[in-house]
């Protein structure tokens, strides 16, 4: 230092490695890295147990008395289904296609002869001759598919026997339905309840995934609800 110079004092070790260590959770790797860098990042405020959200949930949206209330409503879906004759024309072809195959139910993996002798496959066909014993198997696939098509929505009434057998498979209107979402985006499990049934404006009926088949065709990591045939060319 020249005389009647002002010293500059140097960081001590512990002060050096302080802000090591503080560069070093950055991703800093030194050698001028900082310098105009990306910066720390912002602490995370959440508790721990938010990890693995599905995505950004509406707030209360298990409150809401209501369906669908982002997008396209249910209503309007089924609306455009009824008037738009090209859309209707469509629908009905794709049903009378599915509905004109042959199926069979069989052991995974087995040959012809192993599933004619299995009594389960016997028995599940017979049972799918008419599963809700109303309809007849195509009359109950169009009803299925047409909440599919449409609404995305499709939806059965697990109706069961004292003993907790499957009595039969009931079509309800999908249009009704609310799913419930626990903190992370996901359906609950039993015995919690996974949907609600929203009837004359009244959460009227709470039902858990053994109670009900809901099964969106096309599921999307940020909606509750899937998007539809219909729905997809609402543009057009």
């Amino acid at each position: 230092m020249k005389t009647g110079g002002t010293e500059i004092p140097t960081q001590g070790i512990l002060a050096r490695m302080k802000a090591g260590l503080a560069g070093a959770r950055a991703g800093f790797t030194g050698n001028g890295a900082e310098w105009f860098g990306p910066g720390q990042p912002v602490a995370p405020s959440a508790p721990k147990d938010v990890a693995g959200r599905q995505f950004q949930l509406p707030i209360s949206t298990n409150t809401l008395i209501q369906t669908k209330v982002t997008g396209v409503s249910f209503e309007q879906l089924r609306m455009m289904a009824e008037t738009v004759d090209i859309i209707r024309l469509l629908i009905e072809t794709r049903k009378d296609q599915l509905c004109g195959m042959a199926w069979s139910i069989q052991l995974k993996g087995a040959t012809s002869k192993e599933a004619t002798q299995d009594s389960r496959c016997k028995a599940l066909e017979d049972f799918f001759q008419s599963p809700d014993t109303d309809h007849d198997w195509a009359d109950w696939l169009r009803l299925v598919l047409e909440d599919m098509f449409v609404l995305d929505a499709p939806t059965l009434y697990v109706q069961r026997r004292r003993n907790r057998d499957v009595y039969a498979l009931r079509p309800i209107d999908g249009s009704t339905i609310k799913r419930i979402v626990d903190g992370h985006g996901w359906t609950p499990a039993p015995p919690l309840p996974a949907y609600q049934q929203i009837l004359q404006g009244t959460a009227a009926v709470d039902y858990t995934t053994d109670d009900l088949i809901y099964r969106p065709r096309n599921p999307r990591t940020n909606r509750i609800y899937g998007l539809s045939h219909v729905e997809q060319i609402v543009v057009t």
